[in-house]
């Protein structure tokens, strides 16, 4: 005979109703597999004691209806305490046989670690997913039916970027208005809106979409568009509808990869960098670039002090160090000196960002390098230019990037210039 428990007590969106007395009236599974199924217990008995009065005072001052999160340790079944998540709502239970009205609370519970485990696992299957729809020429589509809200997405490299988001009617009566869809494919077109709207288990569709200007084509054409899609259904309801979309024979409008990581992963040339940011400045009409240009104040200092040999291996240590903040984000470039980098890097949509970033960066590297030189205190300036606010011409933007880096350089170093026309001037393209 088995042992008469379970070793997985990590709980995530565990359910129970309480009553009046903290005496827990039904749970879900998960739930029960956390706090134990012996014995009829009150919740108060696995809260931890320091934090009983607190739950008892947030549950006291809700009004029916309200809710309120906090976290508090609560005892498990192997009899360890846990931090968990939990949201309180107060309810009413009224019926029609009943003079008076019973009030109750709902709780919801999740282990803090568990869903910070969870939320690595599903960070990691989102990145996959997306790099597999970027690689495939395909937009993905969700409907959610408690928002009535159509999304469509476009994937480039990994980021998800909105291509419309509206009512469902919306969406539909735009693509109408615009004659996307040729008079032979209306009938399939208003079929897939149904199956949506009703919630199909699964439904296929290929009917023709007649594609503009908008979409980089000299003249109109009909094109082959196949869509399958999918309904996710929790409590006997429809939550949402997902997808994909791909039109045949179509290039540079969809979801696409630019970013090779066996190539981007070490140095590249000048021209490199160029046609990086030129193709996701094409492929996303929404897209942010950063161009940033380091350069090493110090480096003559440290290679007339150590040699030759030992500068190199410093280097090393500061090309691994920018390859990984960069990572993914964007691509490393060298120039002709030695010591000065430029970095294309995207996801960065402000100035806040931005400074983090770079904060981060000049920080990292620098620790780094003590760590393999204690005796030497790295020092950079740092020049930047930004797609598209200070312009959309790959020439502008280098000369901006450089004079940046020149400012940077004639304040004395260390430090960091964003370039802004209202503060440094216009420049020729």
């Amino acid at each position: 005979m088995g042992l008469n428990y379970i070793d997985d007590y990590e709980l995530v969106n565990g359910y129970a109703v309480i009553d009046s007395d903290f005496s827990i009236i039904t749970a879900n599974e998960r739930m029960y597999k956390f706090v134990g199924t012996s014995t009829k217990f009150t919740i108060a008995e696995i809260i931890h004691q320091v934090d009983i009065e607190d739950f008892i005072n947030v549950a006291n001052s809700l009004r029916a209806g309200q809710s309120k999160s906090m976290v508090l340790r609560m005892k498990r079944i192997d009899n360890s305490y846990r931090w968990v998540l939990v949201d309180i709502k107060k309810c009413v239970l009224s019926t029609q046989y009943d003079e008076q009205s019973m009030e109750y609370l709902e709780l919801r519970v999740s282990d803090v670690i568990a869903l910070r485990n969870q939320c690595n696992i599903l960070n990691d299957n989102l990145s996959a997913y997306r790099t597999v729809i970027s690689m495939d020429d395909e937009l993905f589509y969700v409907y959610e039916y408690d928002r009535d809200v159509f999304t469509v997405y476009n994937y480039i490299d990994n980021d998800a970027i909105v291509v419309i988001s509206a009512p469902i009617m919306e969406v539909y009566e735009r693509i109408i208005g615009k004659q996307f869809i040729p008079e032979g494919s209306l009938s399939d077109y208003n079929n897939l809106l149904n199956d949506i709207k009703k919630g199909k288990s699964t439904y296929n569709y290929d009917f023709d979409v007649c594609v503009h200007s908008d979409f980089e084509l000299s003249k109109s054409k009909n094109v082959n568009a196949h869509l399958r899609g999918s309904t996710i259904y929790s409590q006997m309801h429809p939550v949402r509808s997902v997808g994909t979309l791909k039109l045949t024979g179509l290039k540079s409008v969809f979801s696409r990869t630019t970013y090779d990581f066996e190539y981007h992963t070490n140095i590249l040339e000048t021209k490199d960098l160029e046609v990086y940011a030129l193709n996701n400045a094409k492929y996303n009409k929404n897209c942010r670039l950063s161009f940033i240009k380091i350069t090493i104040d110090n480096l003559s200092d440290y290679e007339y002090m150590h040699g030759k040999q030992n500068t190199l291996e410093l280097l090393e240590v500061v090309k691994s160090t920018l390859l990984k903040a960069v990572e993914y984000r964007g691509v490393i470039g060298k120039t002709d000196r030695k010591g000065q980098y430029i970095i294309v890097i995207k996801d960065i949509n402000n100035e806040p960002e931005l400074r983090a970033f770079i904060e981060y960066m000049r920080s990292r590297v620098s620790w780094e390098c003590r760590s393999h030189d204690n005796s030497f205190n790295m020092s950079f300036s740092i020049g930047i230019s930004r797609y598209p606010d200070n312009g959309t011409d790959w020439k502008l933007l280098t000369n901006k990037l450089i004079r940046a880096s020149e400012i940077a350089v004639n304040k004395g170093g260390n430090r960091y210039i964003i370039y802004k026309e209202a503060i440094h001037g216009e420049l020729p393209s």
